[in-house]
């Protein structure tokens, strides 16, 4: 089985692709591709930067579904079992792995006072010295309801997910969510 997570930063994903790697399944996130182009370039891996390159390399391999393209290649290649995609950022990048058979998408979601004070909280080194509403404000981008180059849509990823988690309550609810899906 593939399941692809899809929902803005702080919205949980990564809880959730710990919990499916502790269940046997390879996690890959639509962003390594981009971490390693900003290593190659010496870029400091910023999330302005890290919006930046994987515009540019959407422009070089193909549009808005390349990083969906590149996942789908390493798949057909590897052929393994399970796998977990962590963090689709529009409908397309879905679009071209549902190629592949046995494709899950799952969506979660924090109403936006809370996301905000959670991103807050957690300290991660590319929110650093972000104010609130620099925050929400990288939230609506990636909801696509800003335009940028990126070309973020999770707001459409979470129209053509299979099951959207309001991720309000604590870690083991949200793995308990995900365990009922997936029948593990």
């Amino acid at each position: 089985m593939i399941i692809i997570l899809t929902g803005t930063i702080g919205t949980g994903k990564s809880v959730i692709a710990d919990f499916l790697r502790k269940n046997n399944y390879t996690v890959n996130k639509f962003s390594d591709e981009v971490k390693n182009e900003l290593e190659r370039q010496k870029i400091a891996p910023t999330r302005d930067n890290m919006q930046l390159i994987g515009g540019e390399l959407r422009k070089k391999y193909g549009g808005i579904s390349a990083l969906g393209k590149l996942l789908r290649e390493k798949i057909e290649l590897e052929k393994k079992e399970n796998y977990c995609l962590d963090g689709a950022r529009n409908p397309e990048e879905i679009m071209e792995l549902k190629k592949l058979q046995n494709v899950k998408v799952i969506g979660v979601t924090v109403p936006m006072d809370i996301l905000v004070q959670r991103i807050i909280a957690r300290q991660r080194n590319l929110d650093q010295n972000e104010n609130p509403e620099q925050i929400r404000e990288k939230i609506k981008i990636e909801l696509g309801l800003i335009p940028s180059p990126a070309n973020f849509n999770i707001q459409g990823c979470l129209k053509i997910a299979d099951l959207v988690i309001e991720n309000t309550g604590t870690i083991e609810e949200l793995e308990s969510k995900v365990r009922d899906f997936l029948k593990l």
